[in-house]
């Protein structure tokens, strides 16, 4: 009877055993095919063929790591390359960007018109400031000025000065300037303008220009044809090196100040634009 038990002791034994092993083999063959479906497993590195530390091992995955990254970078690279815009991607458009958002978070302050005025009246295209003279001033304005070597402090500056006219052109361009608004756009800031524009100022960057255009407006409104020339001449600057007589315009620096009546005449705003010009006359020289 003893022996019959110890038998059937040892057939349960066996028979757990081999339950056992064939759960632990279902086991470990789907962990190896969930490894091999979801885990996509690097080569590592075979220390085995060299002598090779911890710390060599750990360094040399490290520079993996740093070798997949950079080639992320490649791939970025060569995809900004392929879908590259000059006209939105550059540094240079990065700094004008910049500089305009300066403009218009300090807009009608002392500080926006001192800039604006800074870069009317002074030429940085060289890298170098140096002075423009009123009509220079405002002949170069709007100006197209391409620098391809952004170098040092100089270049940004030409840069700045750039963004400044671009901001000022794109303002004027967007102005409704009917006579009624630019008499109420005058009314409304000439305070401020007198108050930041001194007599010295104005006799240095200003009494020149304005006392050509009165003068100027003044001559061509008595010629008997003159609004059936400029309702025709509505065109670039040269043509009113004729009109009213070549001498009479080779009198000044340019013919811009011919050219600006002409504007003044088609937009129909001459006579409240004349009338702001003498204010502004009036009140610096009397």
């Amino acid at each position: 009877m003893k022996k019959k038990g110890i038998i059937v002791i040892l057939i349960l034994s066996i028979g757990l055993f081999l339950s056992t092993s064939f759960v632990l083999f279902n086991e470990y063959t789907a962990y190896n095919k969930r490894v091999e479906r979801y885990v996509n497993d690097s080569p590592k590195i075979n220390s085995n063929s060299v002598d090779l530390t911890d710390d060599d091992i750990n360094s040399l995955e490290s520079f993996r790591e740093q070798r997949n990254i950079l080639l992320g970078y490649e791939a970025f690279l060569n995809e900004s390359a392929i879908n590259y815009d000059p006209s939105s991607f550059s540094y240079a458009n990065l700094l004008k960007e910049k500089f305009i958002t300066q403009l218009e978070n300090s807009k009608y302050s002392q500080t926006y018109w001192n800039t604006l005025f800074d870069s009317f009246f002074n030429d940085f295209s060289s890298g170098k400031k140096k002075p423009l003279d009123s009509y220079s001033a405002i002949f170069r304005i709007p100006i197209e000025y391409v620098n391809e070597n952004l170098e040092d402090e100089d270049d940004i500056q030409v840069i700045e000065n750039i963004s400044n006219k671009e901001y000022w052109q794109n303002e004027i361009y967007d102005l409704y300037r009917s006579s009624e608004n630019i008499e109420t756009i005058w009314n409304d800031n000439k305070v401020f303008f007198y108050t930041i524009i001194t007599k010295s100022k104005y006799e240095r960057l200003f009494k020149k220009v304005i006392s050509d255009l009165i003068e100027v407006n003044s001559k061509i409104s008595q010629e008997p044809n003159y609004k059936e020339f400029y309702k025709k001449y509505n065109v670039s600057d040269s043509i009113f090196y004729t009109f009213p007589s070549a001498q009479y315009v080779k009198k000044y620096k340019y013919s811009w100040p011919f050219s600006f009546w002409d504007r003044r005449f088609a937009e129909k705003n001459d006579e409240a634009i004349l009338k702001i010009l003498k204010e502004i006359k009036n009140h610096y020289e009397n």
